[in-house]
């Protein structure tokens, strides 16, 4: 096995169930489509992000998870359309639940 240096890049695939440890998390947040960047506002609400871009606040899917197998288990974050895949359902959808609880 190899050892990463601390300013290397890597990306691996994991083939794993993902496990939701907090069902009262929020499944969304509000960002900057021009960056991602969280933004505290309302949905659609415009506003000028510090990257610069003339933004609108934009939901975008995460889930805070476990990934579990024979060797151990890691924290993850997913965002974005990998997030909404896995919920099966878009940001803008996950908000409209969120609303009905």
């Amino acid at each position: 096995m190899t050892t990463l240096q601390p300013t290397e890049i890597a990306k691996f695939w994991i083939q794993r169930k993902i496990v939701i440890t907090n069902l009262s998390q929020s499944f969304y947040y509000m960002s900057c489509p021009g960056c991602n960047k969280g933004a505290q506002k309302n949905y659609n609400e415009r506003f000028l992000c510090l990257c610069g871009y003339e933004s609108t606040a934009t939901p975008r899917a995460r889930i805070y998870g476990q990934i579990n197998d024979d060797t151990g288990s890691v924290s993850v974050i997913m965002f974005g359309h990998e997030t909404e895949q896995v919920l099966g359902c878009y940001a803008t959808k996950i908000i409209e639940y969120s609303e009905e609880v």
